[in-house]
């Protein structure tokens, strides 16, 4: 459990400025025996524990979404932990009414709290168009690492969207912030203030020894594309990025091979691998 250095790390904050909202999921593992002595902290202004587990952390996402009474969120997910000026650092980037997520660098770390690496930022640190970087980057993969490294404007967020994510199992995220980023401006800073842990029981590791991200993956290019105008070159690109992710994941699974997820994940190729796809399927 990392519960006692994820709030530590909250509570102690250089930025105080701030409510503190405790969410447990059912959890089985003792967690909610730990969390409940926060109940009475002055910080704390929700200790919540769901009767039965949600079945996703996105419906997590959205009931404190709408719990919470400031502008600014921090989704303080429960096996990291942050420097304490994290906040202070983040903060002071929304001075500018229409920044609406700023993201700051992360480290990756064990379950001993060893730094396995640096995860670098996918362009240069600096503003954003939002569009700009949702064309560039989060069409063709989550860009935003972690969402414990991320603070964002809760005004900016629709309920359709919240009420969208909650039926994603490992990509809500990834529309949350494509969301966003479609009609606000972004801030990527340098400095390594989160620590993203990645352990093999985390859900989103377990998530991807199936097919759940490449699935959900294309609705939201899908969605995407819906909404704003994508260039015939980055459309043909995403979809031969699928076509190989597909069958990459198949010569790694072929115990894996299931007819009806060819069928809607093949649905995305374009015209000419869907031909080369039945075959190379056929093969397995």
């Amino acid at each position: 459990m990392f519960l006692e250095q994820r709030l530590g790390t909250v509570l102690n904050q250089t930025f105080q400025d701030f409510e503190l909202i405790i969410l447990d999921d059912n959890s089985s593992d003792g967690s909610w025996n730990y969390l409940k002595q926060y109940q009475d902290h002055p910080k704390v202004s929700y200790c919540i524990r769901n009767e039965v587990n949600s079945g996703s952390p996105f419906k997590q996402w959205k009931k404190g979404i709408e719990l919470a009474k400031g502008e600014l969120i921090w989704i303080a997910e429960s096996d990291d932990w942050s420097e304490l000026t994290f906040l202070d650092h983040c903060v002071s980037y929304f001075e500018s009414k229409d920044i609406g997520l700023v993201m700051a660098a992360s480290k990756y770390v064990d379950c001993n709290n060893q730094v396995l690496r640096s995860i670098s930022h996918v362009c240069p640190c600096g503003f954003y168009e939002g569009i700009h970087f949702l064309k560039n980057h989060m069409y063709f993969k989550n860009s935003v690492i972690n969402a414990s490294a991320v603070v964002f404007r809760k005004s900016f967020i629709k309920e359709r969207i919240l009420n969208q994510v909650v039926n994603f199992r490992l990509s809500g995220d990834h529309l949350f912030w494509t969301a966003l980023m479609s009609f606000s401006k972004l801030v990527i800073i340098e400095d390594q203030l989160n620590f993203f842990r990645w352990h093999d029981q985390s859900v989103r590791k377990q998530e991807l020894k199936n097919l759940t991200g490449l699935k959900e993956g294309i609705k939201i290019k899908n969605w995407i594309e819906s909404q704003i105008h994508i260039d015939k070159r980055d459309r043909i690109r995403s979809r031969r990025e699928v076509y190989l992710n597909f069958f990459k994941f198949l010569k790694n699974n072929p115990s894996s091979k299931n007819f009806n997820e060819f069928l809607e994940i093949s649905s995305f190729f374009s015209f000419s691998d869907k031909l080369k796809a039945w075959v190379r399927f056929a093969l397995f």
